[in-house]
């Protein structure tokens, strides 16, 4: 299981209740939440796994060098 935290403050100075103010039908944070659920991967090697999120249109992934180290092989499972 990924665990992740989007920090959302209650109380927008600007705009009141900003994060659940409805954008395109649903509540604004729910669209960062699911663009985060679908930018998750688990990344798994022949010694262990990770995780790691697409960037920019997708084709590059961002992880800690620790979770592939010297891998020849690796398996990308998406999310979303």
């Amino acid at each position: 299981m990924l665990i992740g935290v989007i920090p959302a403050r209650s109380k927008s100075k600007r705009i009141k209740n900003k994060n659940i103010k409805l954008l395109g039908g649903k509540p604004i944070i729910v669209w960062t939440i699911e663009a985060a659920k679908k930018s998750t991967v688990i990344i798994r090697t022949a010694t262990g796994h990770g995780s790691g999120f697409a960037i920019g249109d997708g084709s590059l992934i961002l992880t800690n060098s620790h979770v592939v180290g010297e891998a020849e092989n690796v398996t990308l499972i998406t999310s979303g």
